[in-house]
């Protein structure tokens, strides 16, 4: 049976599609890699002129000479209960 004998009795003619990717079409994954890597370096970079990372010897304290008066507070704790709760007796 060929293709003009299909179409006399009204079917449709069915050709074979053969799809060829010529390999042009790129994912994302390059991007995406590419964004998580520059993220990490930010974060590092940040982490490190910050002051969080490399400078473990560097000193921090902060000493300055200054004499502050506070004044006395007296706290007097209120008194205990002279009367034991109900429902204990013994």
């Amino acid at each position: 049976m060929d293709e003009r004998d299909l179409e006399d009795r009204g079917e449709p003619v069915r050709h074979e599609t053969t799809i060829i990717n010529p390999g042009g079409d790129r994912g994302g994954g390059g991007l995406l890699l590419g964004v998580i890597l520059v993220l990490i370096i930010g974060v590092a970079a940040f982490l490190y002129f910050g002051g969080y990372i490399g400078h473990g010897g560097a000193s921090r304290d902060i000493n300055i000479n200054a004499n502050i008066k506070a004044p006395d507070i007296n706290i007097t704790p209120p008194s205990a209960p002279s009367n034991p709760p109900a429902g204990n007796s013994k």
